[in-house]
């Protein structure tokens, strides 16, 4: 039984899709984001309200008004329930005691919140009264845990739909006299703005290119760039070959100021591997570890200009090869969400759970 805050985001809609193909019985609840593209979920859905960009206190409201009426329709001693959040979770939980259930933490959000040591022990008590915590960052054990992983934690990372394999990565040539680097998902963060709006400006030669949104103020100052190309909203996966196979590199700069971002590992790392392109990303986090340790992209500190363009300067055909090089000696099965691990940690603990 899904509880989902945001049902119109691909990561929660791969989820749900996984837990029927493997056979289970589901139902899915969840919030619309008004910000956010309608999609077809492919799946019967329970729509418990829009949420915007609203005070928490407006979101407890629609939590509180939804949450106890859908503990109540379920037979706890036959349901597990998915919550994905910590707000979310929390709520659900104080709403429905006993009930069991699989935590999904998609980011660090108290992180961002004032009392985040109260937060973070909320946040492991959740963790530990769960069958299972499906974390979508091996950063997200450093942070929690010291790198040990408890029993019933399992990775989950946020990788690409499956139905990406019916779709051909499309061969790219280089041209250093049109380099082309693209963002791919809702631009937000002050590092991402800095690197579009330095490169744009700096080498009006060369194009920078924004998929997806919804398109802040702050992005749409972008358009005076004759080389910026916003082009809003795509299709996943469907568009992801075109958008890929248009650009050499792609940008995921996010502000290292967030203790959240410096251990979110986001799915932009996979869609870079299985389609074959460099990516770009900020330095002094657990995602430019893993980027150099995989061979397959850059890091640097996108706010910093000079390093900017020191760094546009230095791109090289033969550098980008060997990244590409590195990308295409990776299994692209490990870039589907396809997650066997936590279904087999899963199902351990519900036998563990039944004795």
């Amino acid at each position: 039984m899904f509880v989902l805050p945001a049902l119109n985001d691909s990561h929660h809609i791969n989820h749900v899709k996984e837990f029927i193909a493997r056979g289970y019985d589901v139902d899915v609840y969840g919030f619309e984001r008004v910000d956010r593209k309608k999609v077809d979920y492919g799946f019967e859905t329970h729509i418990l309200g829009e949420l915007a960009n609203e005070s928490y206190k407006n979101r407890i409201k629609l939590y509180l008004k939804s949450f106890k009426k859908i503990g109540k329709n379920y037979d706890n001693a036959n349901t597990v329930f998915f919550l994905s959040g910590l707000d979310l979770s929390l709520f659900f939980v104080l709403l429905n005691p006993g009930v069991k259930y699989i935590y999904e933490e998609f980011d660090l959000r108290h992180t961002y919140m004032p009392l985040t040591g109260l937060w973070e022990k909320i946040d492991k008590r959740i963790i530990k009264k769960s069958l299972v915590t499906a974390l979508t960052s091996e950063g997200f054990i450093d942070y929690h845990f010291a790198g040990v992983c408890p029993e019933n934690v399992a990775l989950m990372e946020n990788k690409l739909n499956p139905g990406i394999t019916n779709y051909v990565v499309k061969p790219k040539s280089f041209d250093k006299d049109r380099i082309s680097i693209g963002f791919v998902g809702g631009p937000r963060y002050d590092s991402v703005y800095n690197f579009i709006d330095v490169f744009c400006r700096n080498f009006p030669q060369f194009d920078f290119h924004v998929f997806g949104g919804p398109i802040l103020p702050q992005f749409e100052t972008l358009r005076k760039y004759d080389n910026c190309k916003l082009h809003g909203f795509f299709k996943n996966p469907d568009d992801l070959p075109d958008v890929y196979g248009s650009i050499d590199l792609v940008l995921a700069t996010y502000d290292v100021k967030f203790e959240n971002v410096k251990y979110a590992e986001p799915n932009k790392i996979y869609e870079s591997i299985y389609f074959e392109t460099p990516i770009i990303v900020s330095s002094g986090t657990f995602l430019a570890k893993k980027v150099k340790r995989l061979g397959i992209g850059y890091d640097i500190d996108a706010l910093n200009e000079k390093e900017v363009i020191n760094f546009v300067n230095n791109i090289s055909e033969k550098d980008l090869a060997e990244k590409k090089k590195c990308a295409q000696g990776i299994d692209k099965k490990l870039t589907l969400n396809i997650n066997d691990d936590f279904f087999e940690k899963f199902e351990a603990q519900l036998k563990k759970g039944k004795k």
